[in-house]
């Protein structure tokens, strides 16, 4: 899967590090070693490398953030999205103000 993750094009590029960085620890690199690769800092390096060894590879994406929940959901989310497909009548483009009064 760390192979796959660096040859992909949709991958999101913090993935594609970090499977890197574990790559090059399985080769024996230490972390100085990987850091001078251009691939973090040290301290960045050992973070992944513990949860890699802690957790497993599903500890490399992201955890949830905190704060607070959103006020819409995705159904409105999804609308205010297709209504900025079509200009508004006689318009080239939407103000936010106007896309603000149409979608509520």
């Amino acid at each position: 899967m760390l192979l796959k993750w660096g040859r992909s094009q949709t991958t999101p590029q913090k993935l594609v590090r970090r499977a890197a960085i574990i790559l090059a620890a399985d080769e024996g690199l230490t972390s100085k070693a990987i850091s001078e690769k251009g691939l973090g800092s040290v301290q960045t390096i050992c973070l992944w490398r513990k949860r890699y060894a802690e957790y497993g590879l599903e500890d490399l994406n992201d955890e949830p953030k905190s704060g607070r929940p959103r006020k819409i959901g995705q159904d409105k989310v999804a609308e205010i999205i297709a209504a900025t497909l079509t200009p508004p009548q006689g318009m080239t483009h939407w103000s936010a103000r106007r896309l603000a009064k149409q979608v509520g």
